[in-house]
């Protein structure tokens, strides 16, 4: 365990001694309930420097070697054919007019996935109103 999770705990083991167990208990609820939030900030903010130390080798370097995404290529008619019935074409999802490329979820939204519905289509309203009827 990390030395800042070691130090919360020894907190809290010495609130325990003498103290009302439901303060207790809701003092542990709120600490464990906080810790996957300010974890996943940690880690967010340590791959955002990462990303911008990538970003900076990327410019030393030269023009990047990324390929052109789908985003703004393709018409509603054209997006329809991404939904992963045809294996050599991507994963694609529209969101507001951009589109994007959740094939690395293919679990998820490939064919007899739960969110295959998604996929070929400009989902925003399905999204925002949290249905599964696009």
């Amino acid at each position: 365990m990390s030395e800042g999770v070691v130090r919360v705990l020894d907190y809290m083991r010495g609130l325990i001694d003498g103290a009302n167990p439901i303060v207790v208990m809701m003092t542990s609820m709120l600490a464990l309930a906080s810790l996957p939030v300010v974890m996943s900030w940690l880690m967010s903010s340590s791959s955002g420097k990462r990303m911008e130390d990538q970003g900076g080798e990327e410019k030393e370097q030269g023009e990047g070697t990324k390929e052109a995404s789908h985003a703004g290529n393709l018409t509603k008619e054209e997006l329809k054919g991404y939904t992963g019935k045809d294996e050599s074409k991507p994963l694609l999802v529209a969101i507001r007019g951009k589109i994007y490329d959740v094939s690395p979820g293919a679990e998820f939204y490939g064919p007899g996935g739960p969110y295959n519905l998604f996929t070929g289509i400009d989902a925003s309203r399905a999204l925002a109103k949290m249905s599964f009827k696009p």
